[in-house]
């Protein structure tokens, strides 16, 4: 395929994307994955390919532009990756289809009934569409390789509505995650949390309509989030109080369940969440105090967390302004992580939009998510 002839418009969307990404233009995972949704129906649409193994090496050529920008963040992975898995899908239902159409026809004619059966036997070794094991493939995993070359009209409509299907997910997360408000939270709770997360925020608000609470928020230094947050609560009628991020293991003693937001969620169950979420998790555990996680799945991540996931580091001036540095301080060297890994086993539950889940149970998900021929990306 000749990647140099892609429409003007596509490669200055990519460009201009690239560039917001590395000026750091978007403030959440929430943005970035509904611009790199919105760039990849661009870019379906637009971009000329005859079939299923076309799109997929178009996306993969943009795909690995975007990431990287910013090799550190999972999230434009996350969204290219499950942009891969609705191709092969929605491949693999138009197969269906036309496998079903076909055989509906031979089966008109009764001159051709006897037919069928090596009608089926020989597309179930050249093309993988034996009617039988059409509906099952998905659940018991074909071995056989398909090469996705065949053409369907109906397949270039039928990939954009399903990532026009994901993006509208992405957008109603909060309203599905504030659904499981009244199960999680109860009244007279002592709540503690750190940073500012609107899916938090969503959970909160909506439980606060019917139960009163308490919520503890550490002020998240430097970005002092928790500041913010706590503004945010404050105003909505919600009982709040602000606490210095070295007062969190003091205060926890007298907390009943933390809650805390993410940036994405690893194959392992583990966090990626702004620097200090460990602090609090690691004082839960010692207090026996529950410790749980509001996130939307396009958060979940299939990779493990290793050195260079964490490798993201703020500006230093958020510690030290630059006009402080003088005399010995001239000398010292300023270290702002942006991300915390929090394992597994410092975590107790998910609250997600489809639902909650115990961080065992993440690598299912990650089947339901991604494929993993397209872990190379």
């Amino acid at each position: 395929m000749d990647f140099n002839k892609f429409p003007e418009e596509i490669i200055m969307a990519v460009h201009d994307f690239q560039v917001k990404l590395k000026r750091g233009q978007f403030f959440s995972s929430y943005e970035v994955t509904m611009q790199t949704l919105d760039l990849l129906v661009q870019i379906t649409s637009q971009c000329e390919w005859k079939n299923a193994s076309d799109l997929n090496q178009i996306i993969k050529h943009f795909g690995k532009k975007l990431i990287d920008t910013k090799p550190w963040d999972p999230i434009i992975s996350n969204a290219i990756k499950r942009v891969l898995y609705i191709i092969r899908e929605d491949y693999n239902i138009s197969t269906i289809e036309e496998t079903d159409a076909g055989i509906k026809q031979l089966r008109s004619s009764q001159a051709a009934i006897s037919d069928i059966g090596n009608l089926l036997l020989k597309r179930h070794t050249s093309k993988r569409l034996d009617i039988n094991r059409a509906g099952i493939f998905r659940l018991l995993g074909d071995k056989e390789k398909d090469d996705f070359s065949q053409s369907y009209t109906d397949l270039q409509e039928r990939i954009i509505e399903s990532i026009n299907l994901v993006i509208q997910e992405v957008e109603s997360i909060y309203e599905f995650v504030a659904e499981q408000a009244l199960t999680h939270i109860h009244t007279n709770e002592v709540i503690m949390t750190i940073g500012h997360s609107r899916c938090v925020e969503a959970l909160l608000k909506e439980a606060a309509e019917n139960r009163k609470f308490q919520v503890i928020v550490a002020e998240s230094m430097p970005s002092y989030a928790g500041r913010k947050f706590a503004g945010v609560l404050a105003g909505a009628g919600i009982e709040t109080t602000l606490i210095h991020d070295s007062a969190i293991h003091t205060m926890m003693a007298r907390v009943n369940k933390v809650i805390v937001g993410t940036h994405a969620v690893l194959a392992n169950g583990g966090l990626m969440a702004m620097a200090g979420t460990h602090i609090l998790a690691q004082a839960a555990k010692y207090h026996s105090v529950p410790v749980i996680v509001c996130t939307g799945l396009y958060k979940l991540s299939p990779i493990y967390p290793s050195q260079d996931s964490f490798a993201e580091l703020n500006s230093p001036s958020d510690v030290l302004n630059f006009e402080e540095v003088a005399g010995d301080l001239a000398h010292v060297r300023v270290i702002n992580p942006a991300w915390d890994y929090i394992p597994p086993d410092l975590l107790s539950l998910y609250i997600t939009n489809s639902g909650s889940y115990m961080p065992a149970y993440i690598y299912r998900l990650l089947a339901e998510y991604y494929h993993p021929d397209d872990d190379d990306i």
